[in-house]
């Protein structure tokens, strides 16, 4: 289990997503169950930079993670973003949606 849940069961999972740089979070899923181990966010744009944000609940509160990652090109290429070092390292082998471990 990648989330440390301090002794307490993790209840459910809250899941967010933005363009990077935006000020506002979209909800994608308010509910997720303790025991899905991946979610998949789709309709994405291709190439276009966004984070992802997770948020955990128990009965002794929350903890939250945002990860940023790129979206490939319509033609499946990476796009060269400079400064930009990606903060989720799984496959990114996808065009408009994104599946990663919860």
């Amino acid at each position: 289990d990648s989330w440390g849940d301090g002794g307490c069961g993790i209840s459910y999972f809250v899941i967010e997503c933005r363009m990077f740089g935006r000020a506002h979070w979209n909800m994608i899923a308010s509910h997720v169950a303790s025991t899905e181990r991946t979610f998949t966010v789709s309709d994405l744009i291709p190439a276009t930079k966004y984070q992802v944000k997770i948020t955990a609940y128990n009965n002794a509160g929350s903890t939250t993670a945002v990860y940023d990652f790129t979206t490939l090109t319509a033609q499946g290429c990476k796009k060269f973003l400079y400064n930009f070092q990606p903060s989720l390292n799984y496959s990114l082998n996808f065009f408009t949606s994104i599946s990663f471990p919860i």
